[in-house]
């Protein structure tokens, strides 16, 4: 979901740990000479018994995750994750690399 600026009208809801969302995205508008880095973020508010998340990078196979603190009951935050290689290759991330990957979260 997303929104500029970020409201919180409408959201996804997890209430069980293991609950996933994975995301398709745009494709990059051209093919870059180079990617430093990919960066994940996602604003996730609390307010029951779930306190981590992982931010999710997904090739279709597999679901690279870390896990990140959510915050307080009631606390929004914004976890970030730095992706400096394409977890699926564990090389230089690449144009294409880029637009297959999915990204979500998972709550755990």
């Amino acid at each position: 979901i997303d929104e500029v600026p970020s409201v919180n009208t409408d959201y996804m809801e997890a209430v069980a740990v293991g609950q996933q969302a994975i995301f398709e995205h745009g494709a990059l508008p051209y093919s870059a000479a180079s990617i430093l880095a990919c960066q994940l973020v996602a604003e996730s508010g609390r307010d029951g018994a779930i306190t981590l998340c992982e931010l999710i990078c997904a090739d279709g196979v597999t679901d690279y995750g870390s896990t990140l603190s959510m915050g307080g009951a009631g606390a929004f935050t914004m976890p970030l994750r730095i992706l400096l290689v394409d977890p699926d290759t564990a090389a230089t991330w690449t144009t294409a690399g880029v637009n297959a990957a999915g990204i979500g979260i998972r709550y755990t």
